[in-house]
């Protein structure tokens, strides 16, 4: 268990929320409040509103906005609303890890505005910046005062003038059958803590979304005596002992305590690397963009030409200055000095014009890189990824994002709490829309991501006797190689199958020791961007279990670039973690 030194302790007994109430004429009255208490580091943070007309006869369309109080830098997410007269609708919006006290905005009819401070009141909390604990949520069942003296005697002082640095905890006062039924609520924290009562109440949308938490990296710790409440291939029991069980679920993981005890004494046996271990590589990652870049190089030359821009400045200077006004001086014409310079100039400026775009275009340059864990039995696909844009110009358009995705932009001080350097706007009226800040000309950008959809792509296995004899690529994209484990263990490889080809699979070798996806969950957390290159081209096998496959694709079909339609450079790779039905029809 590692020990991590931190100066600052966050314990929270309770959360109370304060709701913001805001009203714009005589017929808006907009509300918003939290669903959850956040300082987060990773994830997104969940916002809800509730927008009433009071008009007998006349619908409104209403926009609004959360934003920082800085004027050029922070976050702000806003969302346009119709609401029909003598009505009410309730939505939410979703904030990335910059976090700050918000401004509450909202406007009519695209008239009148009216702000509010948006606050979120904490009981007994402190700050704490830049924190890579583990953050933990408890539902209102958990005792609180139990859980706090745990977490206090975890957190404890070393003696050497610093904490001991564990858990941060959240505990929410929200009844369970008002948690959220997307999954992107919970992204913010690495593990929820809930009794096994709990499940009683909580409602199905919520129970899917927990599970959907899990699956993309998020850890469950369930307190009582219960079965696990799903079920599916991508959910493995791996250890069992008389007090607990231990399941791994997708990328992700879920620990039943049964302990009737409050004292939470199971806490400090927890390794808090197990928890850590599913998190996102690239969500804890601390190196500078130019590092990231040379890891994750979206174009293969961003170097100044810096000889070429002196030539042409020098030249420019000759001409324009000495060479030009000897020869007016022998025209008798300096009074052309007027118009002959500027010319120069635009001269000068049309050729770095010019060589720019014939050296980049206007194209944008997109690498996408990601991993997939697709159930093919339930039809669902976790995904992890990256992007990396080069825009010669800036997208007029931004960026769109289905509103089910986690998207953070990577900057120098993302994994700070510091605001980021320029404001970014998204709007959530129709998906996920970066309108301004994601993207600058002719600076490489960042962005990791994270979804769990439904998806019909699947690699078709087809039988004969009970043994794999040949498969179909179903999976939107070529694979460039596959490996593939039948149900009695045999391993199978190709090379190269094209979108939608079929072909006979060679004879089987010879039975090898089972893989983990523990195995998986650690290599996709721990070293993302080395995935594809090197460790799963030399061990792939490590990582299977019978009837699962691994394929390596040429493109990416679970991720998206954001650009639409756009004509893009598109550099794209994805690695898919298979998990095959159990009975593979002939």
């Amino acid at each position: 268990m590692k020990l991590r030194i931190f100066v600052a302790l966050l314990l929270i007994p309770g959360i109370v929320f304060a709701e913001t109430t805001l009203r714009v004429g005589n017929d808006i009255v907009v509300k918003g409040r939290p669903t959850f208490d956040h300082q987060i580091h990773h994830g997104y943070a969940e916002y809800r509103f509730t927008v009433e007309n009071h008009s007998p006869d006349r619908s409104h369309l209403v926009r609004v906005a959360l934003e920082a109080p800085q004027q050029n830098t922070g976050l702000t997410i806003e969302k346009e609303v119709q609401v029909p007269p003598g009505e009410q609708l309730s939505f939410t919006m979703y904030a990335n890890r910059y976090k700050n006290y918000f401004n509450m905005t909202a406007t009519v009819d695209g008239g009148q505005l009216r702000r509010s401070e948006f606050s979120e009141i904490n009981t007994g909390s402190f700050n704490h910046f830049g924190s890579t604990r583990t953050s933990l949520l408890a539902s209102r069942t958990v005792n609180s005062d139990d859980l706090q003296n745990r977490i206090e005697s975890i957190n404890g002082w070393t003696g050497t003038g610093a904490f001991n640095d564990h858990y941060a905890l959240r505990r929410t006062d929200l009844p369970m059958e008002e948690w959220s039924d997307n999954w992107l609520a919970y992204s913010a924290f690495d593990g929820i803590i809930l009794y096994s009562q709990d499940f009683e109440t909580i409602p199905p949308g919520a129970l899917s979304a927990l599970r959907q938490y899990a699956e993309n990296g998020g850890s469950l710790l369930i307190v009582g005596d219960m079965e696990l409440p799903w079920q599916g291939r991508t959910i493995n029991l791996q250890e069992a002992s008389q007090d607990s069980k231990r399941y791994d679920i997708g990328l992700g993981r879920c620990l039943i305590h049964r302990e009737a005890s409050t004292s939470f004494g199971w806490l400090d046996r927890i390794d808090i690397d197990s928890l850590e271990q599913t998190k996102p590589a690239f969500s804890l990652v601390r190196e500078p963009l130019y590092e990231i870049n040379s890891r994750f190089p979206v174009t293969d030359n961003l170097t100044m030409p810096v000889r070429g821009f002196l030539l042409l400045v020098s030249l420019f200077a000759l001409v324009a200055g000495p060479i030009t006004i000897l020869l007016l001086a022998k025209m008798n014409r300096r009074i052309w000095l007027l118009w002959l310079i500027p010319l120069e100039s635009a001269v000068a400026c049309g050729i770095v014009l010019c060589y720019s775009f014939l050296s980049e275009g206007i194209t944008p340059t997109v690498r996408m890189e990601g991993i997939t864990v697709l159930d093919q039995e339930r039809h669902q696909a976790t995904t992890w990824g990256m992007l990396g844009y080069y825009c010669p110009q800036k997208p007029s358009g931004g960026l769109f994002f289905p509103a089910d995705w986690e998207v953070n932009p990577i900057t120098e001080n993302t994994y700070t709490y510091a605001a980021p350097e320029t404001r970014y706007h998204i709007d959530w009226t129709r998906g996920q829309h970066f309108t301004k800040g994601a993207i600058e000309a002719r600076v490489p950008s960042f962005f990791y991501v994270q979804n769990n959809a439904i998806r019909r792509e699947r690699l078709e296995v087809i039988e004969e006797n009970g043994r794999p004899v040949a498969v179909v690529n179903g999976l939107g994209a070529d694979i460039e190689e596959l490996w593939l484990r039948d149900a009695d263990n045999r391993s199978y490889h190709v090379d190269s199958i094209r979108a939608g080809q079929r072909i006979d699979l060679p004879k089987p070798d010879v039975r090898v020791a089972f893989g983990s996806i523990a195995d998986l969950q650690y290599l996709a957390s721990q070293q993302f961007l080395d995935m594809q290159k090197t460790i799963l081209k030399t061990t792939p096998e490590r990582y299977l279990v019978p009837g699962t496959y691994i394929a390596t694709l040429s493109g990416a079909p679970f991720m998206e670039s954001g650009l639409g339609a756009r004509k893009v450079k598109m550099t794209a790779g994805q690695i898919v973690y298979g998990i095959l039905p159990i009975e593979v029809q002939p």
